[in-house]
């Protein structure tokens, strides 16, 4: 073959595999992110496998959502007139196309039981090496956690020199955010178990993980991971998103979307209580992000909050779902 027909068909072939990942760069991506998508099982409807790559371009290059930015922004200065929060930050991403932005996304936060499910990323991923290991038991040691918040869950606290399977271990830690639960599951695991995790994805709690080290933006990547199956085996993922689907806690994005819709998230709460004396006057923190599975859209929504009333956070943060839902119903009703 001589040079100028090879110099022809490397040509094409560099043209023809431009329009692909062209296609998929401004089309199956919305413009921005590089998306490869396979194949979607109907068996596990939690969960989207993809293959995706950011581009490194921020939040504020997706205008098609600034109407919904501004909504937030406008709503989270009336919160803080209201003494309703101190503090607000919001972090949006539509998950089949990459394309997000955040609000107040520098601020950070005490995540509190947010990490839990670290914890249970965790485990389930030493039991992927491990078969038979969610089936095993474990005792109890510890010291009974009387946790009002649980309590109204109606769960009954773990009670020293119980035996419990692991499998139902995790259950209750996303059900209930369950502090026993917790405490046992990173006691029975390797002592790296969930550290590792923390540096695969990039998320390295410091040894004090009372002090503010939270951001909506990386505390994605928990959920993210889990959606796109793409740290645990797609049954895995699909089994924790299905438990975070039922969490008992229901007062914040739950109750800002229609009763049916599915939400799997992960609530946290850090009282001035659980501080140090020297912080005894801090504020209240309360935070909910998680899933919406809006129709064949589903999006990522972090609300992160501060403030000396709790039961006014819980509000802030269905106000903010409630509005959020509501731009992502009309936005797709008018594609």
């Amino acid at each position: 073959m001589k040079r100028w027909q090879i110099e022809l068909i490397t040509g094409v072939g560099v043209f023809v595999l431009g329009l692909i990942l062209g296609h998929f760069f401004w089309f199956g991506a919305g413009g921005n992110s590089l998306i490869l998508i396979r194949e979607k099982s109907n068996d596990q409807p939690l969960i989207n496998p993809i293959i995706s790559c950011d581009l490194g371009i921020g939040g504020d290059s997706f205008t098609e959502m600034n109407s919904l930015k501004d909504q937030l922004n406008s709503q989270i200065y009336i919160f803080k007139q209201n003494h309703q929060a101190s503090a607000v930050s919001i972090y949006f991403r539509r998950l089949n196309a990459g394309r997000w932005f955040e609000i107040n996304g520098e601020d950070l936060y005490r995540p509190a039981s947010l990490l839990k499910v670290m914890t249970a990323i965790a485990t389930m991923r030493y039991a992927e090496d491990h078969p038979g290991y969610l089936n095993q038991y474990v005792t109890y040691h510890d010291q009974v956690f009387n946790d009002p918040d649980e309590a109204k869950m109606g769960v009954l606290p773990l009670q020293p020199g119980g035996s419990y399977q692991v499998s139902a271990l995790i259950s209750r830690l996303l059900t209930y955010s369950d502090n026993g639960a917790n405490n046992l599951l990173i006691d029975s695991l390797p002592d790296s178990a969930v550290e590792d995790v923390g540096q695969d994805l990039n998320i390295n709690p410091p040894e004090d993980t009372s002090a503010p080290f939270m951001s909506g933006r990386i505390y994605s990547l928990l959920f993210r991971v889990l959606y796109n199956a793409s740290y645990l085996n797609s049954q895995d993922s699909e089994h924790l998103l299905e438990i975070l689907s039922n969490a008992t806690f229901t007062k914040g994005l739950v109750a800002g979307v229609p009763s049916g819709v599915k939400v799997a998230h992960k609530f946290g709460l850090r009282t001035p209580t659980d501080l140090p004396p020297s912080e005894a006057n801090a504020d209240n923190e309360l935070h909910d992000c998680g899933i919406v599975y809006y129709s064949k859209h589903p999006y990522f929504l972090c609300v992160m909050t501060r403030g000396d009333n709790q039961v006014a956070l819980e509000g802030v943060i269905k106000t903010i779902s409630q509005i959020t839902y509501e731009w992502v119903d009309n936005f797709w009703q008018n594609q």
